[in-house]
């Protein structure tokens, strides 16, 4: 019988399976949003826990909030421009009620048509309602609009 494999003592920490899959699980788990409290909490453990004949470099700390700053202005042009988009979407779909558009139907891929009554926005997505509610349809499925035809024309 083969003897058991016992680690070599090198100083290093070592990790248990145990260990190890607590720490897939936890990562597997919902992503938490970093921002400045996290980065605090992450800091002041890593100050508390580091090797006190060798601290960690003022510099990678500098650089550590420097690149947190940096995060949180992109996330939040990234929100701006969420929002943005949204509004002109809105904008776009408000243009159009009145209009007769047509669009490619997902099920069957034959063109429709219809007139825009209303828009609504909707799990991120602007859409438009065409003849009465009846119908909706994405901006991105329209392929032609013409204004509706008037008694006058």
């Amino acid at each position: 019988m083969p003897e058991p494999i016992t680690p070599v003592a090198t100083g290093a920490p070592t990790i248990t399976l145990d260990t190890a899959r607590q720490a897939r699980e936890a990562a597997a788990g919902p992503a938490q949003e970093m921002n400045e409290e996290v980065f605090l909490k992450l800091l002041v453990t890593q100050l508390q826990n580091q090797d006190p004949s060798s601290p960690m470099d003022t510099n990678q700390m500098v650089s550590q909030a420097a690149q947190l700053s940096m995060t949180e202005t992109l996330n939040g042009i990234s929100k701006t421009l969420q929002s943005q988009t949204a509004a002109g979407s809105m904008s776009t779909a408000s243009a159009l009620i009145g209009q007769d558009v047509e669009w490619l139907q997902s099920d069957t891929g034959l063109p429709a048509t219809g007139t825009v009554t209303g828009a609504l926005f909707q799990n991120g997505e602007t859409l438009l309602e065409v003849a009465g509610g009846d119908q909706t349809v994405t901006l991105s499925q329209i392929t032609a609009l013409a204004a509706r035809a008037t008694a006058e024309d």
